[in-house]
């Protein structure tokens, strides 16, 4: 009854004040029926304000609809369709979630991954069943999709699942990676040995590299994470450096009371010497501060408080805020005489104040 109130064949004449009367019509009465009219027509039209009131009324009544209607757009060659769609359906509430299960196991690959696409807007568990099912997808994109907002969701019931892709995606190294820094998220222990053996069996690939320390940081002992970075010591700059840190601090965090063995000290300080940016050297002096005897640390804060880099120097001022003696205090008071930066100005009043608090 509903459709014989709306001439949709308005929609394919001329006349702009027709076309717009149609659209408010199915806006106004919510005619699902005449929705795939408008679907239709919008890869058509060509006035810009048209297609912009069009999207609206889709974006209000595409949750409502049917997969068939969902999947018809996305299945358009119009790529603003296709679009369209999916940004309908990520606006849409969780009523639309059912309609979105439908079409993650569509005949259409594409399909599925914008369904995929739309249920990384949202977290229930529904969303969680069905993104775990499309982990055993046939289109390495989808299984893509769901590893990547699976680790967001820090699911751990996929764990496994993922460990097992990871395991053989050796031809596909964008998933591979993928499940690593899912894994990493998800972040619960033990870690799988099996994972680890291949990991360090293609880990000199630098491609894979970073994922595999943030993998391992964030579940393996100190031990195998060691052992993994002796074996690429021979590697140096400022990407690595940043890949080592962030391995080491998410790890001291996980273990506080490990104590970094020679090895890898040495490892650390040829790494200091190959950086020139001021926050890697800053961050790997304070790795190795926290690791070394009272003495080498005291020793090697004061050379760097000769440093000509402001952040080197900032290191150390921290280092001998906690280490440092009297001695110290003289030299951090003749550097106060020569800078000219407040922050490191402001650091030796706060560092000398804690060393006096300390010795007096």
């Amino acid at each position: 009854m509903e459709n014989m109130t709306i001439d949709l064949s308005d929609l394919n004449g001329q006349n702009r004040e027709d076309k717009i009367a149609v659209i408010d019509k199915i806006r106004e009465q919510k005619s699902i029926p005449s929705l795939d009219a408008l679907i239709c027509h919008l890869k058509e039209e060509t006035d810009q304000s048209i297609k912009e009131k069009i999207v609206l009324v889709i974006d209000e009544l595409l949750p409502q609809a049917g997969a068939d209607s969902i999947g018809n757009m996305i299945r358009s060659e119009d790529a603003f369709t296709r679009n369209c769609a999916v940004e309908a359906m990520k606006k849409a509430d969780d009523s639309i979630v059912p309609v979105l299960s439908e079409l993650s196991v569509d005949s259409d690959r594409d399909v599925r991954k914008f369904a995929i696409d739309a249920l990384t807007t949202r977290d229930t568990p529904e969303v969680r069943s069905i993104l775990r099912d499309r982990l055993e997808d046939s289109d390495p994109n989808v299984v893509y999709t769901a590893v990547e907002y699976l680790g967001t969701l820090k699911d751990i019931e996929s764990k496994i699942s993922i460990e097992r892709i990871a395991m053989n995606a050796e031809n596909n190294p964008m998933l591979f990676c993928s499940c690593l820094e899912a894994l990493a998220k998800i972040a619960t222990p033990p870690c799988n040995m099996d994972l680890i053996t291949y990991c360090k069996k293609v880990g000199e690939n630098s491609l894979f590299r970073y994922s595999i320390l943030k993998y391992m940081g964030s579940c393996a002992s100190y031990e195998i994470v060691e052992s993994y970075i002796l074996d690429l010591q021979g590697q140096s700059g400022e990407v690595f450096a940043k890949e080592i840190i962030d391995t080491m601090e998410t790890i001291c965090l996980r273990e506080p009371d490990i104590v970094i063995r020679p090895k890898l000290k040495e490892v650390l300080k040829r790494l200091i010497f190959s950086v020139e940016t001021g926050e890697n050297r800053y961050e790997l002096a304070k790795l190795l501060a926290d690791n070394r005897d009272v003495e080498e640390t005291r020793a090697a804060a004061r050379l760097d408080l000769k440093s000509n880099d402001a952040l080197v120097v900032l290191a150390a001022i921290e280092i001998l805020s906690k280490y440092g003696q009297r001695s110290d205090i003289t030299a951090m008071e003749k550097l106060a005489e020569e800078t000219d930066s407040d922050e490191i100005l402001e650091a030796i009043g706060d560092a000398v104040e804690k060393i006096g608090d300390r010795i007096l």
